[in-house]
């Protein structure tokens, strides 16, 4: 494939990940004031801790779910088709008794964990249904992302992000059904599963349709091909727990020190910012298959020349929109929320200048990932979950 092809292939790739991108902030814009003013701070907080508890339960699948995309698309880029369904077929076997192990913990764990973190009795019911739900979400969409990996992995954004768009869509149609006919968050648990479902179907017809060679069958699943996944998924895991701790584990930390109440203004914060964030790394979002293909190829030049001009871009768009957040916090937070909420744009100002640090570094670890030189970023995450984990609980406790 020639230099011009495969820049036009990212910039496609990128166009459609940011029409995908956009239409999810606007979604999320729009239904969180919603959401809040018919549930409630306190079961808004129970729904961002449930999201800590099963991106908690996402460490034990060792990264493999991390490796498919890089390895459909170095597979495709190679013509090795066979390997394609070895990939497929062993992550679902994987997935499959990863299911049920996460299903054994989380019934186990759902009473301790409401208790520890002091839900309120009146509560405690809706959130234990809340907490297995999530997880039980949880298991499917595993599965579900291993056929979302092989449209990514052959680079077809455009189809991902359509149905992606549609099912959000519908998705919002259910969470205003659910709210006004006052099923509360029961109601949106059922709705994020029937979301779960269609994105299934979807999933699975697609992968069908652009790989028409896609082959489900037990003779497929490979122990060496599971070593490989294993391999690079593992370093990746290791950023992904970094991430973890920085970005969610801090809503642990509030519920369990200050009430699950003050984890909403918490949550809105950090979620304004990570839609926010998305803008500049609209700019990375298409290069793991891409530099997969590239690494396949030996294309060692045209690699740097990406990771120049795209951490350049990054810089570039990051560092204004940092700026404009942090100056009008309580503009935004009070436009999108209405008054009450000036504790969520004290936290906005406060976290924008990590948020920044952390989407500047986007390009280097997209490239990374996709050349399978993870090293660095497992040795840095290490360090990050450490010394936030610490300087959380100095800083809540003292603060």
């Amino acid at each position: 494939m020639s230099e011009r092809s495969l820049s036009q292939k990212i910039i496609r790739n990128t166009f459609f990940n940011a029409a995908g991108r956009f239409w999810g902030m606007a979604a999320a814009f729009i239904l969180t004031p919603y959401i809040i003013s018919h549930i409630g701070v306190e079961r808004f907080g129970i729904l961002a801790v449930a999201g800590v508890f099963t991106g908690y339960f996402g460490l034990f699948d060792f990264g493999i779910g991390a490796s498919f995309v890089k390895y459909v698309a170095e597979f495709h880029a190679g013509k090795d088709y066979e390997k394609i369904n070895q990939v497929v077929n062993t992550g679902l076997v994987f997935y499959g008794l990863f299911a049920i192990a996460v299903m054994v913990f989380a019934v186990l764990l759902m009473r301790p964990l409401v208790i520890f973190l002091k839900v309120p009795l009146y509560l405690r019911g809706e959130a234990g249904f809340v907490f297995l739900l999530g997880a039980l979400f949880f298991t499917i969409s595993n599965i579900v992302n291993i056929f979302g990996a092989v449209i990514f992995g052959l680079q077809r954004m455009d189809i991902a992000n359509k149905a992606a768009i549609g099912v959000s869509f519908l998705n919002a149609l259910g969470v205003i059904f659910f709210i006004s006919k006052g099923y509360g968050l029961p109601g949106l648990m059922v709705n994020n599963g029937l979301t779960l479902v269609l994105t299934a179907i979807i999933n699975i017809v697609a992968a069908y349709r652009i790989y028409p060679g896609l082959r489900i069958a037990v003779s497929y699943v490979n122990k060496s091909v599971f070593k490989k996944l294993f391999s690079f998924g593992y370093k990746l895991q290791v950023s992904y727990f970094a991430n973890l701790v920085s970005f969610h584990t801090d809503k642990l930390l509030i519920t369990y020190f200050l009430g699950i109440g003050l984890v909403a203004f918490y949550q809105l914060a950090s979620s304004l910012l990570q839609q926010i964030r998305q803008i500049p790394l609209l700019l990375v979002s298409a290069l793991i298959p891409a530099v997969s293909e590239m690494t396949a190829r030996n294309d060692k030049e045209n690699l740097m020349r990406l990771y120049l001009s795209g951490s350049k871009f990054l810089i570039l768009v990051s560092v204004p929109l940092t700026v404009f957040v942090i100056a009008n916090a309580s503009l935004i937070v009070s436009a999108w929320m209405g008054y009450g909420y000036e504790l969520a744009a004290t936290a906005v100002r406060i976290l924008a200048s990590g948020y920044f640090a952390a989407t500047i570094t986007g390009v280097a670890s997209s490239i990374s990932a996709g050349a399978a030189k993870t090293e660095l970023d497992m040795k840095f995450g290490l360090l990050m979950a450490a010394l936030n984990l610490f300087l959380s609980v100095y800083l809540v406790i003292k603060i």
